[in-house]
């Protein structure tokens, strides 16, 4: 296999693994070591001593963890100067801009359509909210929707271009020619299968209805939709071809050798273009350089060998870019690449080309199987689900994409513009149904049977040793691979054996805020290993992720939680009964508890759609008229329902009728009080006593933590889940203060990301490190 996959492969390991305690001097002094031993031809000494240093520079090439927030996320309203770094596109009514900004760093700008036409390289002067935009953090799940960035909103901007503009001639040039290409496909088709063009030759997804790229993705088929090295590819051999056979057609040009010359550098220069005016996405940056890398040894009577370039690129550019490796797109990229150019090549000599038409549908089936084999743990991880019909679905669905639908959409895309519109809009119908049947694989491969596989979201370190396994197995001879598919069966075995004990602990009482930005959802550990769900966040404002999906569902997978004995709802507000419906549609519920204020109230329709969905799945919902009494055993710890009892009082806002309870577990307790606020903790002042811990009422409001309700409390820790950035500042300054002033260790989703305390039944707690007593 070569000294460059090992190397690329301790790289990366290195980089996901951070070993301790490997010091600048060992990679260095491997590195002096072994060019010694390489000048003497020992290569196996070589090999393991290049592995070494690889695996010593990538666990110090590794990012360091960052920090802890010191300080919550900020919404503000500033004059900036910026400079567009990636270009801008419109969509419907706005205008999307990659922007550097002096002091915040890359940005992504957003204005009404028509208001801030610039292009790469382009001076902005505007006036903007700056807000700043923190992923969900619920480890280990994969953050969602994205990473950390900075979003600057404006209703308009000045654009100047300085002088220095001249460097991102390139970037300019290939943003006139996307928007030429763009202008092609708009002649030729309709809207939605212009759309439809757009995402499939440029990468332009955000033109499509959320319902279809959620779609792509549940199925396992969103790399149809991505700009990846198969596009690349498929335009790099085409320019060559037809290079080829014009220069063949020039006796004189081919004497002088141009026609074995000319088509593999033009081949670069059309990748490199089609690359810049796709945003030059990691996956096609991989793609270019590999192509150049081959076509360089090609020109100097060199033959490539594809896996030894896959693997120089990807470390190259690992090397220069450490942050590449945590790159969904590169990495889905680079394994792809690795399954299909390790794959055995039988060139079929049949002269006859029904049997040549056969020999190349059995390969194609092979090569999808390889890939999507070598891209489950990836997919599993980041999806929760394998879709077991994308293999078969592949098979159909990669030939139509890139072997038809992408060539048509690039004639049709360039013709567009040179032809009238009556004939291009002729040519556009073949194109159109061609799209059509591209768009129709998803439901297609939902509709077979058994077109997802419900196996465990594994967690990162199985992920990794899965992946490298099955790498190595696809790279391996047929015994070897035997192997290392056991071995890695083992160890990923031991690896969950161990992850379940964590994940379902016993004996103890362990509440989890999750991390769902503005609102709540607590997951609570029960001591004989069932678990109790109090809300579920919510879009809020507007949004459209629903943090259920993308938060509490990934969540329960990698806690290993298939069923629920309680979901509660606190009360009848988006932020805590939004992400409700996700829930019940993924995991079996034992009961749902409800206030029942949601009708008198007004609720919106999400209540109302997650009591619809409770009774379709014939799970049982109680109210406060059956669970408030004297404390009562549940689940290996004591549960009281303290309000609002007997029934939601009248003339109290839906905050101060949320269900509050207390868990008791031995000397170890925890009050869950929703969204209580100062009305509804008075009336409760009476029935209150001290807990171990808290769930900080209505997110750190300064309508509730009264002096008053904390003193009687007197809690040790507490959670509070608010936004990054909350919307209405949450928590308050003042409540902050004065949790600090009692000595109360205040655990912020805000700041840290989903976090939890951990209750032992000697009435000793831990949250985070340290285990503590009362």
């Amino acid at each position: 296999m070569g000294l460059l996959p090992w190397a690329l492969l301790a790289f990366l390991l290195g980089l996901w693994t951070r070993p301790l305690g490997v010091p600048w001097g060992a990679g260095l002094l491997c590195g002096v070591v072994g060019l010694a031993v390489w000048l003497r031809r020992e290569s196996a000494v070589v090999g393991v001593l290049l592995v070494v240093a690889a695996l010593a520079l990538g666990s110090l090439r590794a990012p360091e963890e960052p920090p802890a927030r010191t300080r919550a996320p900020t919404v503000q309203a500033r004059r900036l100067r910026a400079e567009v770094t990636g270009g801008c596109s419109t969509v419907d009514e706005s205008t999307h801009c990659r922007v550097s900004v002096s002091g915040l760093g890359e940005a992504l700008l957003r204005a009404p359509a028509g208001r801030c036409e610039a292009s790469t390289g382009d001076a902005l002067e505007l006036i903007a909210t700056v807000r700043e935009e923190v992923p969900l953090r619920n480890p280990p799940v994969r953050p969602a929707p994205g990473p950390e960035r900075v979003l600057l909103d404006t209703a308009g901007c000045d654009v100047s271009t300085p002088a220095s503009a001249w460097r991102a001639a390139p970037w300019r040039g290939a943003e006139a020619l996307r928007r030429a290409l763009s202008r092609g496909l708009r002649r030729s088709l309709d809207d939605t299968s212009a759309r439809r063009a757009e995402a499939l030759l440029l990468g332009a997804t955000r033109g499509l209805p959320w319902e279809v790229r959620r779609a792509f993705r549940e199925t396992g088929l969103s790399h149809l939709l991505a700009v990846s090295g198969a596009h690349v590819a498929l335009l790099a051999s085409l320019a060559a071809w037809l290079t080829r056979r014009a220069l063949l057609r020039v006796p004189s040009w081919t004497e002088r050798g141009w026609s074995a010359r000319a088509p593999a550098v033009l081949a670069v220069l059309v990748a490199g273009l089609f690359v810049l005016v796709t945003g030059a996405q990691p996956a096609s940056q991989r793609a270019l350089l590999t192509g150049a890398l081959g076509a360089a040894l090609g020109l100097l009577g060199r033959r490539p060998e594809p896996l030894k370039a896959l693997a120089g690129v990807a470390l190259a550019m690992v090397l220069v870019t450490p942050s590449l490796a945590e790159d969904l797109g590169w990495q889905l990229s680079v394994l792809a690449t690795w399954a299909l150019v390790t794959g055995e090549r039988r060139r079929s000599g049949e002269p006859s080309p029904l049997r040549r038409a056969w020999a190349y549908l059995v390969a194609a089936v092979v090569a999808s199987v390889r890939v999507a084999l070598a891209l489950v743990p990836l997919v599993l991880w980041t999806s929760g689900r394998t879709p077991a019909t994308a293999c078969l679905v592949n098979v159909l669905a990669a030939p139509l994409g890139e072997v038809l639908a992408l060539p048509a959409t690039l004639a049709l895309a360039v013709l567009g513009n040179v032809l009238p519109t009556p004939i291009a809009l002729v040519l556009g119908v073949p194109v159109k149904h061609c799209l059509a049947a591209l768009y129709a694989m998803p439901e297609l491969a939902g509709a077979l049977p058994g077109s997802t596989v419900a196996l465990p979201t594994p967690t990162p370190g199985e992920c990794l040793v899965a992946t490298v396994a099955l790498a190595l197995a696809l790279a391996a001879r047929p015994r070897a691979r035997v192997v290392l598919v056991v071995a890695g069966a083992l160890v990923v075995a031991a690896l969950e054996c161990d992850h379940r004990a964590l994940a379902r602990p016993r004996g103890v009482l362990r509440v989890t805020a999750l991390d769902v930005g503005q609102g709540d959802a607590i997951l609570v550990d029960l001591p004989d290993g069932e678990a109790m769900l109090v809300d579920a966040g919510g879009p809020v404002f507007g949004a459209r992720l629903d943090p259920g999906e993308r938060a509490v569902v990934p969540t329960l997978a990698l806690r290993r939680r298939e069923r629920l004995a309680v979901v509660v709802l606190s009360h009848p507000h988006p932020d805590h009964a939004g992400g409700l419906g996700a829930v019940l549609s993924s995991v079996a519920v034992g009961e749902l508890w409800d206030t029942g204020q949601g009708a008198s109230l007004g609720a919106p329709r999400s209540w109302a759609a997650v009591l619809a969905l409770a009774r379709e799945r014939a799970v049982p919902v109680r109210g406060p008229s059956s669970l408030c009494g004297p404390p009562r055993p549940f689940h290996g710890a004591t549960i009281e329902v303290l309000a609002p009892c007997p029934e939601a009082p009248r003339g109290l806002g839906a905050n101060d009728a949320s269900f509050v309870l207390r868990l008791v577990h031995g000397r170890a307790s925890v009050l869950l009080p929703g969204d209580l606020e100062g009305p509804g903790e008075r009336t409760l002042l009476g029935r209150l006593g001290p807990v171990t811990a808290l769930k900080v009422p209505h997110h750190g409001s300064r309508t509730s933590s009264s002096e008053a309700f904390l003193a009687r409390l007197q809690p040790r820790v507490a959670l509070v889940s608010a936004g990054h950035p909350s919307p209405f500042g949450h928590p308050h300054p003042e409540v902050v203060l004065r949790y600090a002033r009692r000595g109360i260790a205040l655990r912020r989703t805000d700041l840290e990301g989903a976090v939890s305390v951990t209750l032992h039944p000697d009435g000793t707690f831990e949250h985070g490190q340290a285990r503590s007593g009362r």
